[in-house]
């Protein structure tokens, strides 16, 4: 027999059976395991079978007990190998599947369309009559089936071409269009119009949170083609641009419409000021509640909205980013960065700077924007108790030459940080006895949350008593209620009125006050000082007088959390923050579906009447005013604030089971490393 060439040897060698018959030699048959060694209580018997003293059997690395027909796969191998092992486990090679000739074999799939698709009906039908012109003038006898071909299709994100063949004669139509493309041309592109189908994709998902990698999983669960990532991520930019455009040109609408407003009532001779009552506050991407205090904000966004016309609409809105992509690159180059270094820089405000320190300029860009829009002065400014918003206010006011804006704290923040004073509370009327410390603190927490209840309540009772005069409700807080609270605790309510929330005085039946003693507490010097304090803290002269209007930052309260739907707080983004925050600030103006309708014509996607699209938005901005009227109704009002007061305070039944606030068991969070400085 002759000798074998190389090259088919090595052809021989590649046509060996990859099953791994009984008898063969393992690879690493002989090699010992690492760390492994002979155990001194293992001997080998005659047969081979190792034995083990003391009645245990085990393997020395010399004995092998894996079963060949049963060998390990590699990942079975990784998990039962250990470090100083003394069994060594051969590590084989892997098992070729072998073809069961017994099952049905798998369709002919080749050149054949797979999946769904989304077109559109009226393609598909001029499709379809298409091919059945085209077929009965090439052959009419031929009664054969239509199919779509692979070969012929061709795919444009969303959109796809098709083409109709015969399965008889062969005869296929010219690939069609079955999706609709832009009615326009974004100014400055080139090439055909984009399929609408892309467009609209993307459009809903810069207000809300999803994006490419949350539409992919979508559409493969759909068994849809899906779009390129990078396709997706140009068009949601796109989106992005089109939405901070939009949400601008509406808000210098809305400081028209109120400066209209202002100047019909002023010709009117109706009651009316020259200046306008605003409301703002910022929130920041990375949330200290709960988080360790190291944990930076590096974007943040500040809304103006107007307190006059009773629909609270957005005049201004500005957004800071210390991220920008091109800026990274530019830095490990050791290049400039930083706002200005380069062309559509996203990085707004300085790196090395906190960013809480934004709130002042974001402030004053939002006073300076609706003074050029409208022409109105802020007199009246309501915030929460930070002092750099309102400083951003009055030194745009400064520098155009006008008055300051009077600041009024939002009551919420007020009573907020007013309970926070409760928790070191440890008045020594508690004291003696058999409690303990934390008896002590508990029962002197619950006179404190309940002080902060009657504070609030006699200050919304004072001021519907005295709504036109404020002179009258300044008095009526310093003289009736401030001084007289700790009398009502101690039991006594001879100055006690209606007005300073004294259940003796109330109009309804209701319980004593749900605190130790029921009311009448034994207060010493000491605990009233303390007592008294935490009521000044709220009913002081000065700050009753910022608190004269009761109002709220409920709306910028609100409006945060839209934003939060479109950028949540664990995440960043560099390059679309801005546009993602505008497109919340439209869809807070005119609605989540009129802003979507709004941004696809914008981008040539428009929706035509009477279609489902069109039909569905309308649908949404339907929901949306039903839910908002309904969380304004009584019922709804009064359900929440019990259900929030349940919540809020520990419950406590007669057997001593219930629950605790977390004020008593605070949540320890541990942060990741990448969140902090």
């Amino acid at each position: 027999m002759g000798r074998v060439s190389g090259r088919r040897a090595v052809k021989a060698r590649n046509r060996r059976p990859q099953t791994f018959l009984p008898g063969n030699t393992p690879w690493n048959k002989g090699l010992v395991a690492e760390g492994g060694h002979t155990d001194a209580g293992v001997s080998p018997t005659e047969d081979g079978e190792p034995t083990v003293r003391g009645g245990q059997t085990s393997s020395t690395p010399s004995t092998s007990t894996i079963d060949l027909k049963k060998r390990l796969d590699e990942k079975t191998y990784s998990m039962l190998h250990r470090r100083g092992d003394h069994i060594l486990l051969p590590c084989l090679r892997k098992r070729t599947k072998r073809v069961d000739y017994t099952e049905p074999k798998r369709p002919y799939t080749n050149n054949k369309v797979l999946g769904n698709r989304i077109v559109n009906m009226d393609k598909l039908a001029e499709l379809v009559n298409l091919f059945i012109a085209g077929h009965r003038k090439a052959n009419g006898r031929c009664k054969g089936e239509c199919r779509f071909l692979k070969n012929l299709e061709s795919k444009l994100g969303l959109g796809v071409k098709e083409a109709l063949s015969c399965k008889a004669c062969g005869y296929k139509t010219t690939a069609t269009e079955l999706f609709q493309r832009a009615d326009t041309r974004r100014p400055g592109a080139r090439g055909p119009l984009a399929v609408k189908l892309n467009i609209q994709a993307v459009t809903p998902g810069v207000k809300d949170r999803y994006g490419p990698t949350a539409l992919k999983p979508l559409f493969a669960s759909l068994d849809i083609p899906d779009p390129g990532r990078t396709t997706m991520q140009k068009k949601m930019t796109e989106a992005s641009e089109v939405y901070a455009d939009l949400n601008k040109a509406q808000m210098e609408q809305n400081c028209a419409t109120l400066a209209e407003v202002k100047r019909h009532r002023i010709e009117a001779g109706l009651s009316e000021t020259s200046t306008i009552i605003t409301e703002s506050d910022a929130a920041y991407n990375n949330p200290p509640k709960g988080r360790s205090r190291g944990q930076p904000g590096t974007q943040a966004e500040c809304p103006t909205f107007e307190k006059e016309t009773g629909q609270d609409m957005l005049l201004a809105l500005t957004t800071t980013s210390q991220h920008c992509k091109v800026c990274e690159n530019r830095r490990r180059r050791g290049l400039p960065t930083g706002p200005g270094s380069h062309r559509n820089c996203t990085q707004t405000f300085d790196r090395t700077k906190k960013m809480g320190a934004a709130e002042y300029e974001m402030a004053k860009k939002n006073t300076e924007a609706v003074l050029k829009c409208s022409g109105l002065a802020a007199g009246t400014h309501c915030t929460d108790n930070d002092s750099k918003n309102i400083k951003g206010v009055n030194d745009a006011l400064r520098e155009a030459g006008l008055p300051p804006a009077e600041k009024q704290d939002c009551i919420l923040h007020h009573k907020r940080n007013h309970r926070a004073r409760v928790f070191p509370l440890d008045l020594e009327v508690f004291q003696g006895g058999n409690a303990t410390q934390e008896d002590r603190k508990q029962r002197s927490r619950r006179v404190g949350h309940y002080i902060v209840d009657r504070c609030d309540t006699a200050l919304r009772r004072v001021r519907k008593l005295h709504r036109d005069c404020d002179t009258d409700f300044f008095d009526e807080v310093d003289r009736c209620i401030r001084p007289t609270l700790l009398n009502c605790i101690a039991g006594d309510h001879s100055e006690c009125t209606y007005e300073t929330a004294c259940p003796e005085h109330s109009l309804e039946q209701h319980p004593a006050p749900d605190i130790p003693a029921g009311g009448n507490l034994a207060l010493t010097k000491g605990d009233r000082d303390v007592l008294q304090a935490l009521v000044d803290y709220r009913l002081a002269p000065e700050t009753v007088k910022r608190q004269k209007g009761l109002m709220t930052t409920n709306k910028s309260e609100s409006f945060h959390k839209r934003v939060t739907k479109a950028c949540p707080k664990s995440m960043n983004f560099p390059t679309n923050y801005h546009g993602r925050v505008n497109a919340a600030g439209l869809a807070d103006s005119i609605g989540s579906g009129a802003a979507i309708r709004r941004a696809n014509e914008m981008m040539g996607a428009s929706h035509s009447d009477g279609s489902p699209g069109a039909a569905g938005l309308e649908a949404i901005d339907r929901e949306e005013k039903y839910h908002q009227d309904r969380k304004k109704t009584w019922k709804y009002k009064n359900r929440r604030y019990k259900l929030g007061k349940a919540k809020a305070h520990a419950k406590v039944t007669k057997s001593g089971e219930g629950y605790s606030t977390d004020c008593m068991h605070p949540m320890v969070r541990s942060d990741h490393s990448y969140t902090k400085n």
